[in-house]
Formats: structure tokens, sequence, C-alpha cells
């Protein structure tokens, strides 16, 4: 009788571990689809190329963090990027601005769209030599076919956990 109990406690264990497992990675899960990780970068002047106008355009980097990727506007979601602009560690803005509103009109409006940050110095002036800082926040998260994944390991581990 005894091998058998042990042999239970055991199961029971990573039955136990396996449900804290999964609880802890839908956790991590989920807090990467709501909040993500920032990254802060500068804006080197070389890096800078203008579009006509006031508009100038700088390839960002793609997110460094393995699995997570960086929220940019689109057409279908013209307004998902959560980028921050700074010049001289003032904010610029507003985001998710039109192109054309950024080349005609300036005055520190952007727009975080693919790779691509179109953006205007906060006085139209050229920000390749103006002499000003400009650095730029990108938040990358995680997708959320992540949590989709990840559900049906925390109901199986549930489930376990719920029996005997």
């Amino acid at each position: 009788m005894a091998p058998r109990r042990k042999k239970s406690r055991r199961y029971r264990k990573l039955r136990s571990s396996f449900l804290m497992s999964c609880l802890f990675l839908t956790g991590l899960a989920m807090w990467a689809v709501t909040y993500g990780v920032k990254q802060e970068m500068l804006i080197h002047p070389s890096e800078m190329t203008s579009q006509g106008g006031a508009s100038y355009t700088t390839i960002l980097p793609e997110s460094p963090y393995w699995l997570l990727e960086n929220l940019t506007d689109s057409t279908k979601d013209p307004q998902r990027s959560k980028t921050e602009l700074f010049e001289n560690d003032l904010p610029l803005g507003p985001p998710h601005t039109a192109h054309e509103s950024i080349r005609d009109e300036g005055s520190g409006q952007f727009s975080h769209w693919g790779s691509a940050l179109y953006f205007s110095s906060s006085d139209n002036t050229d920000p390749r030599t103006n002499h000003r800082r400009y650095k730029v926040v990108v938040t990358a998260t995680s997708p959320v076919w992540m949590l989709a994944l990840l559900m049906p390991c925390l109901l199986l581990s549930l489930y376990l956990s719920l029996r005997l």
C-alpha cells in the first residue's frame, strides 16, 4: 500500500508544479500583452531623411526581445502605436498624425507606421541641423496569440489539479 501513496503524492506534486508553471507563464503573457516593454532610443541626425516640407523619417529597429513585437500604426489599426517622441526631453505630438499633415503643418506631429517614424520638429526646423536631441520610446508587447497558446495549457493543468 505504501508505494501507491508515494506514487499518488508524486503525481500530486507534479500536477501542482504544472499548474503553478502555467499560471506563471499565463500571468507573464498577460502582462506582456497589456503593458509590454519600453525601449528608449536616441535618433542620430545621420539616421534622419527628409520627406519634403516639415516631414522627416527614420527607421526604427525591431524589438530586441524574443517574442515581443513593436506596436505600430497600420491601415488596420491606425491608433495602435504607443510610441513617444521627445525633442530635448520635451514630448512632441500629437501621435498617429496623417503623413500629409506632418509634411504640411509639422509642429512636432508624428506617426510610427511600420518600421518608419514620420515626424517633424516642434518649430519645423531641420532636425538634422537644429542641434536638438531626439529620443523615441517604443513599446514592444507580446502578441495576443501567446495567450491563446497558453490557455489550453492552463485549462489542462487546472483540470489535472482538481482531479483527486
